[in-house]
């Protein structure tokens, strides 16, 4: 098995890639999302926000960068910045747990974001 850290890694270059079918398999089927915004659960609420997030990314002028990286056992934490063509993402924060499978069971995310268009 792949450890939380190599987990997160393939995470990531699946949202390079903008693969949003393996970033929906890659969530357990019974995984929860929780984010400022509401609890997302299972792979089809999930899809819907990884469909948005993608779509947000996808637009010239993106920016991404990961401040801090870091994972210990089934949990892995990701802190980023970055810039889309609607909003300024100061700073971000993401946690994943991962099921034994490899399977992401838990995902949080908050960040605070400034709309450049208000």
């Amino acid at each position: 098995m792949m450890s939380s850290d190599e987990l997160l890694t393939a995470e990531l270059d699946r949202f390079g890639k903008g693969d949003i079918d393996a970033m929906v398999e890659a969530h357990a089927p019974d995984a929860s999302f929780i984010t400022p915004m509401g609890i997302m659960r299972g792979r089809d609420q999930i899809r819907g926000m990884i469909e948005a997030v993608l779509d947000e990314f996808a637009k010239p002028g993106m920016r991404f960068e990961i401040v801090h990286k870091s994972a210990s056992g089934p949990a892995a934490l990701l802190v980023w910045k970055g810039e889309t063509a609607d909003n300024v993402y100061e700073f971000a924060v993401e946690t994943y747990v991962f099921a034994a499978d490899g399977k992401i069971a838990q995902h949080t995310f908050a960040a605070k974001a400034v709309p450049k268009h208000q």
